[in-house]
Formats: C-alpha cells, sequence, structure tokens
C-alpha cells in the first residue's frame, strides 16, 4: 500500500448585496444591448449558501462570466483560509434593480443593485491511497454461466451481422436515388438562389406606402405608429407641437437633455416662423432603428409628419424610386 499526497481545490457557495456600476453599449441598428459590463463592483452582507441554490435557474438573472478588481467584504470567521484574487469569474445576479441612469449617445451609464451568488475556492491536501491487489493463480468457472457467456457473444455476433446488413441496403439506395436526381437543373436553381442572397446582403429594401404623387413611411417612436411624408426637400424632419408633448409625457423625450435649439422656419408663404429641435434617441423607420435623430417642430397642433433629411442622412448610402415607392439602402 502508497500513499500519495495530492492538491484539491475546494469551493464555498456564497449570496449577499451587490452594488455595482455598469456600462451598457448598443450596437448601431440593434434594439437590444450588444455589451454589458460592470465598472465598479461592491459585495456585502455575504453569507454561505450551496451548489443547489446556486445552479438553480431563476428568471430576470443575469450571469457574469468575469468581475474584475470587486471589493468583497468576508466577515465570517469560517471562511478563513479562502483565498480571493479580486476576479470572480462566475456569478449571478437576482433581484436587479437599475438607477442613476445616465445616457452618452450608444452608451448608458447607471448604478445596479441586486441580489448575487457567486464561489470563492481555496486548496486542500489529502492523501490518496494506491491498494495492490492479489494477484489471481486460477479462475473458477460454472458451466451455466459459461453457457451464459458464448450466449450473449454469439448474440453480439447477430446484431453486429444485422446492423452491417442495413447499412449496405442503405448504401444502395443512396445510390439508387442519387441516379434520379436532376443535377443541372439543380445547379441552376442554386446560382439563382445564390445570387438573390448576394443582392440581400449588399442592400436593403424599405418598401413605402402611396397616396396620390406623395410616398409615406411607417414611424415609430416610444411605442406611438405614424404616417410620414417623405420629403428630401426638407432639411429638418418635422412633428406637431401636439405630438412632442405626448412624446415628453411618455418619458421618451426629456427636456433637459434633448433640447437641441430654437430655429427660424420659411413656410411655404415665405413667412419665417420660431421653431424648436428636438433630439430622438431612437426612431424605427419601417423596421430599420435609427438612433440620434432630430427633429422640427413649429407652432400649432395640425402640423404635418414629414420625413426629412435629417432622417434621410442616417441611412448614409441610399437611393429613392419615386415610381417603385421604395428606399434601396446600400451596405458597406
Amino acid at each position: 500500500m502508497r500513499s500519495y499526497p495530492t492538491e484539491i481545490i475546494e469551493r464555498v457557495y456564497l449570496k449577499g448585496e451587490v452594488t455595482a456600476k455598469y456600462k451598457a453599449d448598443k450596437k448601431p441598428g440593434s434594439i437590444s444591448d450588444s455589451s454589458f459590463n460592470i465598472l465598479e463592483t461592491e459585495i456585502g452582507e455575504i453569507k454561505q449558501s450551496n451548489e443547489i441554490e446556486f445552479f438553480q435557474g431563476r428568471d430576470n438573472s443575469l450571469e457574469f462570466t468575469l468581475i474584475k478588481d470587486a471589493l468583497i467584504r468576508l466577515e465570517d470567521e469560517e471562511l478563513e483560509g479562502y483565498r480571493f484574487n479580486e476576479d470572480i469569474k462566475y456569478s449571478k445576479i437576482d433581484e436587479i434593480q437599475i438607477s442613476n441612469t445616465l445616457v452618452e449617445g450608444h452608451s448608458t451609464y447607471g448604478l445596479l443593485q441586486g441580489k448575487i451568488r457567486f464561489f470563492l475556492t481555496r486548496s486542500r491536501t489529502i492523501e490518496l491511497v494506491d491498494y495492490v491487489l492479489p494477484e489471481e493463480r486460477f479462475e473458477i468457472v460454472f458451466r451455466e454461466v459459461k453457457r451464459k457467456r458464448l450466449l450473449n457473444r454469439i448474440k453480439s455476433y447477430q446484431i453486429s451481422f444485422f446492423k452491417l446488413i442495413g447499412i449496405l441496403f442503405l448504401i444502395v439506395v443512396f445510390f439508387y436515388l442519387l441516379k434520379k436526381i436532376d443535377f443541372s437543373s439543380k445547379a441552376a436553381r442554386l446560382a439563382e438562389n445564390l445570387h438573390q442572397t448576394q443582392e440581400s446582403f449588399n442592400s436593403r429594401t424599405i418598401h413605402l406606402s402611396k397616396n396620390g404623387d406623395h410616398s409615406y413611411a411607417t414611424v415609430q417612436i416610444g411605442g406611438t405608429v405614424n404616417e410620414y411624408m417623405i420629403d428630401t426637400g426638407a432639411s429638418t424632419t418635422t412633428i406637431p407641437k401636439s405630438y412632442l408633448t405626448e412624446l415628453i409625457n411618455k418619458g421618451v423625450i426629456n427636456p433637459n437633455l434633448d433640447f437641441v435649439r430654437n430655429q427660424f422656419f420659411t413656410i411655404a408663404s415665405g413667412a419665417k416662423i420660431k421653431g424648436t429641435i428636438w433630439r430622438i434617441r431612437r426612431m424605427n423607420v419601417e423596421g430599420l432603428d435609427l438612433y440620434d435623430v432630430e427633429v422640427a417642430v413649429t407652432p400649432g397642433d395640425k402640423g404635418s409628419f414629414l420625413l426629412g433629411m435629417s432622417t434621410l442622412k442616417k441611412f448614409d448610402k441610399y437611393v429613392i424610386v419615386p415610381g417603385e415607392s421604395k428606399i434601396v439602402i446600400y451596405k458597406d
């Protein structure tokens, strides 16, 4: 008998209260956040947990594969001896509350609070014992056991034989069906589908509705949908003042953050009127998300919804086809 000292890593499962600053970055053209990063993390009120509670699934839970430079307050004497290198390699945060939100461009900053589940590790040395079995000098085989072994071996050979027959049958059927396929027509259809796929990758088409000589696009802001008339002669997209009030009441527009400037506008009669310019953080045009779009608001509640160049230039490379009532947007 021989023994070998072996080091093993133990886990202690913990839970507590977490407070952290976060940064969420949005990818242009995407509705959901493409990344969510914790910048500063502090964990307190720590209690011991168990493996079952750690791995159980919960709704609205965020999982982080790495939290760097976290501040952990270990006050339990039973946790003495566990090592912690200020990086938590896997954790789950539940009951999340977000506050102090600040939006800058495509990035959102704020404070995150919630319940966190994670684990720490420590090393421990154990002794592994190697036992040497005595050498067998003879084997006792009963007649009934020997007969069962033989039957099992024959049964195994039969199963392997029928599997081989099945595979050979499938190969014959495969080659028979292969001869029935018209590869020339398949190749023609494949080439046509490839061409259509390349066109869809290189461009995107927005189909507009038609009313008389004007084309209209469906635009959604803050859950409200309206039809905007396409006006390439207008430098700025225009919305009525009553609609601006609605967006402010819904919290879509923040008067302190989204007001841009006052501006004079020349109307069809040649007169100049004073209006305002506002920033729309996200606008959806026919299913395509646009960000930080400037819109104009003029006095009165009967203004029109006009889609001007302040919105169209967000498409970057595009072509308006009036005869077909569509806008083709070309990708880089």
